[in-house]
C-alpha cells in the first residue's frame, strides 16, 4: 500500500500541494480528478517518489519512499507519466521490454518474452511491435507506454502498484474504455492499486472504486464516485454547471458559453 501522510509541496516557494492525505490499496481504483493546476500531477509524482514532500510523509507498506531503492521501488509499482520521450531510435517491442529491467537480477526474467508478448497483447499494439517508437502517433505511443508498464506489473505479488497521469488523454473513445475495463480488471482480478489522473469525469465515474477531487492543492472531497462526483461539489471546483444524468455527469457548456459572453 502507498500511503500520502499530510503531504505538502512547494516549488520555488509556491505551494503546490497542502496537507493531503490519501492511502493507495491493493485491488482499488483510485481516481484523482480537478482543475487545472488543482495539483493532479503533483500528488502523483508525490506516490510515485519522483517528488519528495515538503511536509509530511509517503510511504510504501510502512515504510517512507525515501528507503527504498530505485530499484526496490520498480520492483513495487510501474509509472505511466503524462509524456516519455525515448532518446534513442528504439521498436515497440524494445520500448515495451524495458519495463522487464527491474527484474534482470532475478528468476522472474526467465518469463520476460511471455510477459513482453501478453503485454503488447493486452495493449492492443500487436501490429505496432516492430514499428519505430518515433514514427507512432500520440495515442499510440501512450498505448506503448501502458504495455510497457504491463510488462513491469507482471511478476508483482497481488499484483503491484500502477500510478498513470492522465493515460487516457490522446486516445479514442475505444482505445480510452479498453485500457480502462483492462484498469478494472487489473483490480479485481491481479489485487493490483491503482492511481490515475483523469480529466474525464465520467470515465472516473466509470472505474473508480474512490474519486479525490483537487482543487488548488486541497483536497476538497473523497469518497466513491457517487459521492465525490455531484454537482453541488463539482460547480464551485470547476466553474462550470453540471447536471447528473442517470449513471453520467455531464457539463453544462452551453450555460458556460451563455455565462462568458
Amino acid at each position: 500500500m502507498i500511503a500520502v501522510e499530510a503531504c505538502s509541496f512547494s516549488l520555488r516557494g509556491a505551494p503546490l500541494l497542502s496537507q493531503v492525505s490519501l492511502a493507495l490499496r491493493p485491488g482499488r481504483v483510485t481516481a484523482i480528478v480537478g482543475p487545472n493546476g488543482a495539483g493532479k500531477s503533483t500528488l502523483l509524482g508525490l506516490m510515485a517518489g519522483a517528488l519528495r514532500p515538503t511536509a509530511g510523509r509517503v510511504t510504501l507498506a510502512g515504510q517512507d519512499l525515501r528507503g527504498w531503492t530505485p530499484q526496490e521501488l520498480a520492483r513495487r509499482r510501474a509509472v505511466v507519466s503524462q509524456k516519455v520521450s525515448v532518446a534513442m531510435p528504439m521498436t515497440v517491442r524494445q520500448v515495451v521490454t524495458l519495463g522487464r529491467q527491474p527484474w534482470r537480477a532475478t528468476p522472474a526474467r526467465a518469463g520476460d518474452a511471455a510477459a513482453v508478448a501478453e503485454a503488447i497483447s493486452a495493449a492492443g499494439i500487436t501490429h505496432l511491435a516492430d514499428r519505430d517508437h518515433a514514427a507512432l502517433s500520440g495515442g499510440e505511443q501512450q498505448r506503448c507506454h501502458w504495455a510497457r508498464a504491463l510488462a513491469q506489473l507482471a511478476p508483482m505479488p497481488l499484483g503491484g502498484l500502477l500510478l498513470l497521469d492522465e493515460p487516457t488523454a490522446s486516445l479514442d473513445l475505444g482505445h480510452a474504455a479498453a485500457l480502462l475495463r483492462r484498469l478494472r480488471g487489473l483490480a479485481a482480478a491481479q489485487g493490483t492499486g491503482i492511481a490515475l489522473v483523469l480529466h474525464d469525469l465520467n470515465q472516473a465515474r466509470f472505474v473508480a472504486d474512490e474519486v479525490v477531487l483537487l482543487e488548488a492543492g486541497r483536497i476538497v472531497a473523497q469518497g466513491s464516485a457517487a459521492e465525490v462526483l455531484r454537482p453541488r461539489l463539482l460547480e464551485p471546483v470547476y466553474a462550470v454547471r453540471f447536471h447528473a444524468v442517470g449513471d453520467s455527469i455531464l457539463a453544462d457548456y452551453g450555460a458556460a458559453l451563455r455565462d462568458a459572453g
